[in-house]
């Protein structure tokens, strides 16, 4: 009798457990989704694909108690219904890619409001009726790319907690709005962002974004005038590029970005007149400036940048300042550069570097005592001390022909230790500038 009791029991037990299919499902018809609610309305895990294709379908309340589907949930061609993604209500994890594709009478992503992570992609394409991105409230994290395609007057609002892409994140606006707004709870992209809006003159949000892997403004949209956005972002693990903006006028923004890990690229953008943003950045690998129609403005780079690869500024017609420090620094230290084909006081090398390099070697009278270098004369290394120097100082190594040898900023402490075996013997400056002051020490070359 207890054997017996014990194996009612355990039979009552199992027939209360939450029975899901095996493998991957299909749901072409009202009869599939009917016979899914029949069977396994209790699921809560489902252990491979969910896909949902045909024509009639209306009802798929049976996935109610849906939590997880661990492989894709595909959702495409779908006529007339359904109209949004009720009967999803509980689902928040999608192990695999959440795919919407060619569904034109789907109205909206409503139905999905729980869903928190999709290990893989987001695509949603090609369906008309979709005005925004509204019922993913709740997502946090893509895996994978998150892309919208295709959708005629659309706004990617509605995505207010999501902080990681770990793909591409592409997000195009095609409504009818004069301003484009990232999503400000962004804090990471693991591939490339690109954000585009088809009529918007402004372009802000994405103020929580602070580190990508390529940063695409290609195109942001023909009537694009304006970026105030992004105010956090601080590195680029590669690329940033920022071309064919015809209305694009000024790049003001982008204030907290320290490094560019690949290249920067501004060209190809006709109504660019400047570029005064980018007052943190202090390292480019590549920098390129070119085929900018109207651009007379690069003050942006007035400062300390390093830039170790090439530097190339051509095809700004108009442009005929080009001394700034980021270029002169360059330039000096006599790394690979090209200009050429820009206006006249930026139309070559030479002349940028003449403009960069002092008349003449620094008068004595600008030498200071606190400032010394030791041994002097010297023969193969030479400290230079800047014991009561306050400030980031930058220095460059002049030779008796006024010709600069050498230039860099000054690390954190207070001296550097030079090998100076490679020099010919003779007089050399030291030019030391902290903020608008200039520190002249000589010394002697045996």
């Amino acid at each position: 009798m207890k054997i017996l009791l014990g194996t009612i029991v355990c039979c009552f037990a199992q027939l209360g457990l939450a029975q899901c299919p095996a493998g991957n499902l299909s749901i072409a018809s009202q009869t599939d989704a009917d016979a899914y609610a029949a069977s396994y309305s209790n699921c809560d895990t489902l252990p491979g694909d969910l896909v949902i294709s045909g024509f009639g379908i209306t009802d798929l309340s049976g996935f109610t108690n849906l939590d997880v589907i661990s492989g894709n949930l595909d959702w495409s061609n779908t006529y007339p219904g359904p109209f949004d993604f009720t009967g999803f209500n509980s689902l928040d994890h999608i192990g695999g890619d959440l795919l919407v594709q060619n569904c034109q009478r789907l109205q909206s992503l409503s139905g999905l409001d729980e869903l928190d992570r999709v290990s893989g992609d987001v695509f949603i394409a090609s369906c008309d009726s979709i005005r925004n991105a509204s019922g993913l409230g709740q997502l946090s994290v893509v895996g994978g790319d998150l892309q919208f395609f295709a959708l005629t007057d659309f706004t990617p609002n509605g995505i207010n907690q999501l902080d990681s892409v770990y793909g591409d994140c592409l997000l195009i606006q095609t409504d009818q709005s004069s301003v484009a707004t990232a999503p400000n709870d962004l804090d990471y992209v693991g591939g490339r962002f690109y954000f585009g809006a088809n009529n918007a003159t402004n372009m802000t949000g994405g103020n929580s974004l602070a580190r990508v892997k390529h940063f695409t403004l290609n195109s942001g949209g023909p009537a694009l005038q304006h970026i105030s956005g992004f105010s956090s972002l601080v590195q680029v693990d590669s690329n940033m590029t920022i071309t064919g903006n015809d209305a694009l006028t000024n790049l003001s923004g982008f204030n907290a970005l320290d490094s560019i890990g690949g290249t920067l690229t501004i060209g190809n953008n006709e109504a660019l007149s400047s570029i005064t943003g980018f007052n943190s950045l202090s390292y480019v690998h590549l920098f390129l400036i070119w085929y900018n129609d109207v651009l007379s403005d690069i003050s942006a780079f007035d400062h300390l940048i390093n830039v170790p690869d090439h530097m190339q500024i051509n095809n700004n017609p108009v442009l005929s300042v080009c001394n700034v420090q980021a270029v002169c620094d360059h330039l000096i230290a006599n790394l690979s550069s090209g200009i050429y084909l820009n206006a006249t006081g930026c139309e070559s090398v030479p002349v940028v570097l003449a403009q960069c390099l002092p008349t003449g070697l620094p008068s004595t009278d600008d030498a200071i005592s606190t400032i010394v270098a030791h041994p002097n004369p010297a023969t193969e290394n030479i400290t230079l001390q800047l014991d009561h120097v306050t400030g980031t100082p930058s220095i460059a190594l002049w030779n008796a022909m006024g010709q600069a040898v050498y230039a860099e900023q000054m690390p954190g402490s207070r001296g550097i230790r030079m090998d100076i075996g490679h020099l010919s013997p003779g007089v050399y400056s030291f030019v030391i500038k902290v903020a608008e002051q200039r520190h002249v020490v000589r010394f002697v070359k045996e």
